[in-house]
């Protein structure tokens, strides 16, 4: 729902509308792709209005027809889908990762993510793995040109407020001759090149450049980045799923198959595994 929230305020979707005797009452309409079960193509909207102390709250789902019926709101002026706009559709194409972009990281330094686990969890769990990072390398290489491991997109944050779709790419580490186990890593474009590419496009150009050639820019121009590993498949599926996609092969039950995933799992200069 955060994210859902976050997309239709960046899409300028999320407006106060006026309703009621004389249009004193204001009340705000969320779309936030969900769908009845027995209508795919019909939108529950999220109605947000002003409690007592004259703060947002989530009041209720509503279907269209029920919003009309109930606030005599034009249907025109429900919100869109932020997820079937042109611009997150341009998002969803599928990154290119090289050798290049695997072996050039500093893995040792790589954030990790441990989803869902507390840090309780953590203690918990007894079995500390560690590898070298020139050994994860080649799994990841590996693992790359294995098309039975899950890869697929995810819905994060980007700052301010704003998200964008990044990818992730099951990887399976052969730790011994007899024994495996799994992670993920989190890929997407570099954040801060993307941010001085646009930047510099738009002070270049005396008009606002096509959102397409932006796109065509950051695609050719823009470096690949890995940004974090993961622990957690329920997590990276949750991130999955906010995508928003109606179709989908994987299924949360797919990756906890893909067993174990362990949450003490460090990166360095080990002399051996």
């Amino acid at each position: 729902i955060d994210i859902s929230t976050s997309l239709q305020r960046q899409d300028d979707q999320m407006k106060q509308i006026s309703y009621g005797h004389q249009q004193q009452k204001v009340m705000s309409l969320i779309n936030y792709d969900l769908h009845l079960k027995e209508e795919e193509n019909e939108y529950l909207y999220g109605v947000i209005v002003r409690d007592t102390n004259y703060n947002w709250t989530l009041d209720a789902f509503m279907t269209e027809d029920q919003i009309v019926e109930t606030y005599g709101i034009n249907p025109q002026e429900l919100p869109k889908s932020s997820r079937q706009s042109s611009a997150f559709k341009r998002k969803m194409i599928k990154l290119l990762m090289t050798d290049n972009v695997i072996q050039d990281t500093n893995w040792c330094n790589i954030k990790r993510n441990n989803g869902f686990h507390t840090a309780t969890d953590i203690q918990l769990n007894t079995n500390t793995f560690k590898i070298c990072s020139q050994r994860l390398i080649e799994h990841c290489k590996k693992s790359f040109e294995d098309q039975d491991l899950p890869q697929f997109r995810i819905v994060v944050e980007s700052g301010d407020n704003n998200h964008c779709i990044e990818w992730i790419k099951v990887i399976r580490v052969e730790y011994t001759p007899s024994y495996s186990f799994y992670t993920a890593i989190q890929y997407g474009y570099d954040k801060t090149e993307k941010t001085k590419i646009l930047d510099g496009l738009q002070n270049e150009s005396p008009v606002e450049l096509p959102h397409e050639i932006q796109i065509m820019v950051i695609q050719f121009c823009l470096p690949i980045q890995i940004k974090a590993t993961h622990s957690d498949p329920r997590y990276i599926f949750s991130l999955h799923k906010a995508v928003g996609l109606k179709k989908t092969s994987l299924s949360v039950d797919q990756l906890s198959y893909l067993s174990p995933w362990p949450s003490q799992f460090k990166i360095g200069d080990f002399n051996s595994e």
